[in-house]
């Protein structure tokens, strides 16, 4: 039986001919995405095993919506260290409040033309699939 179009999609983005269940693959990601719940967790990572260095800035989206408006202080700290890693990265994919250019992630994405057939997209929650 040939491949599913998911096994294509990841056979391509990891420079294989073939890739099958279960199997472990190295992907090159088109799109990352950054909200404010889950990326917390990846700049601790970034800073600690990857020197600091996000691999390509102009891929990844950062959009901190769920906790938009804050509702308390901890909430506040994550959008602005979000926020504050983005500009440090260089990172010019932006979407927040204080951009007045924002709103659910995983809407924004396709709205602004970041989804395109046959991508590897990543992102921290269980609705990034769902592009």
């Amino acid at each position: 039986m040939g491949m599913t179009i998911t096994e294509k999609i990841l056979a391509r983005a990891a420079g294989q001919a073939t890739v099958k269940p279960g199997e472990v693959v190295f992907a090159q990601v088109d799109i990352a995405l950054a909200h404010d719940v889950t990326s917390d967790l990846a700049i601790d990572i970034v800073e600690k095993d990857f020197g600091g260095k996000v691999w390509d800035p102009d891929k990844i989206i950062v959009l901190p919506d769920h906790g938009v408006p804050n509702k308390d202080i901890q909430t506040a700290t994550l959008v602005r260290r979000l926020l504050d890693f983005a500009t440090a990265q260089k990172i010019k994919n932006v979407y927040s409040v204080e951009t007045g250019d924002y709103g659910v992630c995983h809407t924004m994405l396709p709205y602004r033309g970041f989804v395109r057939p046959g991508q590897v997209i990543v992102g921290a929650d269980s609705h990034t699939c769902q592009h």
